[in-house]
């Protein structure tokens, strides 16, 4: 009987530290699920936290949102006791823009002090970054955490694009009469006014502001100054959009 007893033991064992590994997994796969369900930001940001806190238990971080735009999404959202302040440090400024410019984690310190800035990838889009203090779920997880803090990154990424991505096509089925694009037009008249739409959009969300137009855009300044002109759009129309 001790003998069976001995040899179920070391098994047990392996099956609960496996089932440590994983469960970060199966948590972040229904975190994900949760936040792609709510699909407007000013919901949906506020509750990133909550959901890293059940995946990533004690650890803590921040996650940080930078879009473009009037309604600009864009903030810092503590977890696990992080202090907001660490996150206006030079060096932790430099890493989390690192891993916003490069699309790809980057790891800063060395052992109990080991942090690490994901991006918020959406495609060849980076909307942000979580940074995390790595000691804690490193120890349950092993190297994987650097594969499940990716993952964490291109879903809660994912689930910010698309929530504002359905804002703004909220907003443009608002627009004004001078907007739509009427039916029945050929295609080369029908692709031009549908740009004209867009950077008026743009434009629209901007308050006028071309860099942040641009950016949105995924252009430059001189690229959307251009087309501008063609278009015939002033941006001196939108400088005042939406204030009092």
């Amino acid at each position: 009987m001790d003998q069976h007893g001995s040899q179920t033991e070391p098994f047990e064992r392996g099956r609960e530290a496996q089932e440590t590994k994983v469960l970060p997994y199966r948590q972040a796969v229904e975190g994900a699920l949760r936040l792609h369900n709510l699909m407007d930001p000013e919901r949906l940001l506020p509750q990133v936290p909550e959901v890293l806190r059940s995946i990533l238990g004690p650890c803590s971080g921040i996650l940080v949102v930078r879009q473009d735009g009037k309604d600009a999404v864009e903030g810092t959202y503590p977890f696990g006791g992080f202090d907001p302040g660490e996150a206006q440090r030079p060096q932790v400024m430099a890493i989390i823009d690192k891993a916003i410019e490069t699309g790809t984690p980057v790891v800063d310190g060395q052992g109990a002090n080991r942090h690490v800035a994901v991006p918020l990838g959406v495609g060849n889009r980076r909307i942000g970054a979580l940074y995390v203090g790595v000691a804690e779920l490193e120890s349950r997880v092993g190297n994987a955490y650097l594969d499940l803090l990716s993952m964490l990154g291109r879903h809660v990424g994912l689930a910010i694009d698309n929530a504002i991505h359905v804002r703004d096509m909220a907003m443009v089925s608002a627009v004004g009469a001078e907007d739509v694009i009427p039916a029945g037009l050929p295609l080369r008249e029908s692709k031009r006014l549908f740009e004209r739409r867009l950077i008026r959009t743009r434009l629209r969300e901007s308050r006028g502001n071309i860099a942040g137009a641009a950016r949105s855009l995924d252009m430059d300044r001189g690229q959307l100054s251009r087309l501008l002109k063609k278009h015939g759009v002033d941006k001196i129309d939108f400088k005042n959009h939406g204030k009092p």
